[in-house]
C-alpha cells in the first residue's frame, strides 16, 4: 500500500507551481490583459480546426475528467476507503464550483472580451454579469483532475495536463486573463484536497462500525460489494 506522501506527490508538485503562479500574478505588474491578447491573436491566425479544437478542449476536458474520475472510481469500487474518497471528492467539486461562483459575485471582474482593448474572443462572449474571476471551468478541471489523483495516482499523467489544458483553453478563447485561469485552478485542488485528504479515513471507519450494528450492512454494501 502507497504512504500518503507518494499518493499525494502527483497533486503536491503541480498545486505548490500553481499557488507560486498565484502569488506571482497577485504581488507583481504581470501584463495579464496583454499576454491574454497576444494568446487569442496567436490562435486566431491559425486555421479554422485549431479554433475548433481549443473550443472543444475548453469544453470537452471537463468531461473526461469525469469519466476518469468515473473509471477511476468504478475500478477501485470493490473497498470502503476508495468508494468513500469518490463520495467525497464529487461533494467536493460541488463545493468547489459554489466557491467559485461565490467569488465571481464577491469579485465582479468583467471579462476580457468586454473590457480589454483589441481583445476579440474566439467564442460568444458571455453576457454582463458573467463575471471572469475565477474561471469555472478551470475550477472544474482542477477539482476533477485532483480527485482522479487521489483514487489513482498514477493516472496524474493524464489528469493534471488535461486541467491544465483546459485552463489555458479559456484564455486562448478571449474569455478569461491568465490570473482568471491560476486562481480557479488553485481553487479547484485546494478545495478537493481540504474536503477529501482529512475526512476520508475517518468517513471509511465510520462506515466499517455501523456496518456492524444490525441492519448495518446495507449501509455497506451501499458503499461496496466486499472490503478484503
Amino acid at each position: 500500500m502507497l504512504s500518503p506522501a507518494p499518493r499525494l506527490r502527483p497533486v503536491l508538485v503541480p498545486a505548490a507551481l500553481l499557488v507560486a503562479a498565484a502569488v506571482l500574478l497577485l504581488t507583481n505588474d504581470v501584463p495579464g490583459p496583454d499576454l491574454a491578447r497576444s494568446v487569442v491573436r496567436a490562435v486566431a491566425d491559425r486555421p479554422g480546426w485549431v479554433h475548433r479544437g481549443v473550443e472543444v478542449l475548453s469544453e470537452g476536458g471537463p468531461v473526461a475528467l469525469a469519466l476518469l474520475l468515473a473509471a477511476a472510481a468504478w475500478r477501485r469500487r470493490a473497498r470502503v476507503e476508495p468508494v468513500v474518497t469518490a463520495l467525497l471528492a464529487g461533494a467536493a467539486v460541488v463545493g468547489a464550483l459554489g466557491a467559485s461562483e461565490a467569488l465571481k459575485a464577491a469579485v465582479a471582474q468583467d471579462r476580457p472580451c468586454r473590457v480589454v482593448p483589441g481583445l476579440t474572443a474566439l467564442v460568444e462572449c458571455p453576457p454582463p454579469g458573467d463575471w471572469s474571476l475565477p474561471s469555472n471551468h478551470a475550477t472544474l478541471a482542477a477539482a476533477l483532475a485532483t480527485a482522479v489523483v487521489l483514487l489513482a495516482p498514477a493516472w496524474w499523467r493524464v489528469a493534471v495536463p488535461l486541467a491544465l489544458l483546459v485552463g489555458a483553453s479559456r484564455v486562448a478563447l478571449g474569455v478569461h486573463l491568465p490570473h482568471d485561469v491560476v486562481d480557479g485552478l488553485v481553487l479547484g485542488s485546494a478545495v478537493v484536497l481540504a474536503v477529501v485528504v482529512p475526512l476520508r479515513r475517518p468517513a471509511a471507519r465510520l462506515v466499517r462500525a455501523l456496518a456492524g450494528f444490525p441492519h448495518g450492512h446495507r449501509l455497506r454494501a451501499m458503499v461496496t460489494r466486499r472490503e478484503p
